[in-house]
């Protein structure tokens, strides 16, 4: 094989591999993104859920931190999840009031927590809707909401964690599944960038030998030569004429001009 289809064969892998490598980078993302989104999804009613609860209790006219009932219900909705790290509620402050990990009680809620939640809450155009919060790990991640009461007052925020580790199984598992795919392509993408630019290549060697023979032969020459004599021929005669006839003119005019002056 030649130097000139080695550097096609080059040019072909280079394209294939880009064109195939990329395709293979934004489907996982998109992947990953999606599986995130639903699982965080999942966690976001579990938060809405117990967030409805609270605010029906103090609707009744109960005390934020004399709801009996939260900690059944938050150990009901923990046992629904195996992925679920923990369920905490908090009051207005941050102190953690109840939650599914005995030792957090009383303790204050990280400040990444109150970060995300001052964003979403000042990005909130409309303050009776409901507000969930997120903050999403590496590891773990949390899906919150903000309590209201019925006058539409902070009365507290409820967090559940949960582990990240399914979702990396599962994209895992997923780009397993898409590399032989990948891989067939770049082979199948690869062959036909290769194929097609050394057809195109070899009809256009073909082109020119043809053009060339043409030209080496003198049969060819002469009908080229007479070709061109019959194409440019009048135009050359045209322009004899008009010479010849401005030569003419001239010597006319030089002959009148002597006359005069005699």
């Amino acid at each position: 094989m030649s130097s000139l289809y080695w550097r096609f064969l080059i040019l072909a892998v280079t394209i294939a591999l880009f064109t195939v490598g990329m395709t293979f980078l934004l489907i996982s993302f998109k992947v990953d993104h999606t599986l995130r989104e639903l699982r965080h999804g999942r966690f976001d009613l579990i938060a809405s859920d117990i967030d409805r609860v609270i605010e029906h209790s103090l609707s009744l006219g109960m005390h934020f931190s004399e709801l009996i009932m939260i900690a059944a219900v938050l150990e009901r909705r923990d046992q629904d999840d195996n992925a679920i790290v923990s369920i905490d509620v908090a009051d207005v402050a941050g102190r953690i009031v109840y939650t599914t990990t005995a030792g957090l009680v009383g303790q204050t809620m990280p400040a990444a927590w109150f970060d995300a939640i001052h964003k979403r809450t000042a990005s909130n155009s409309k303050p009776a809707e409901q507000v969930q919060w997120r903050i999403l790990g590496s590891e773990e991640a949390v899906a919150g909401s903000v309590v209201r009461n019925s006058f539409g007052m902070v009365m507290g925020y409820v967090a559940v964690r949960y582990s990240t580790t399914q979702n990396k199984v599962v994209q895992a598992r997923f780009q397993a599944g898409l590399r032989p795919v990948a891989l067939a392509v770049f082979v199948v993408t690869a062959g036909a960038l290769f194929f097609i630019m050394a057809l195109l290549a070899n009809r256009f060697e073909r082109d020119i030998a043809r053009a060339c023979e043409r030209v080496d032969s003198s049969h060819d020459i002469d009908q080229l030569d007479h070709g061109w004599e019959a194409l440019i021929g009048p135009v050359v005669d045209h322009f004899a004429g008009a010479e010849t006839a401005l030569a003419d003119w001239r010597q006319a005019h030089g002959e009148i001009a002597a006359k005069t002056r005699h």
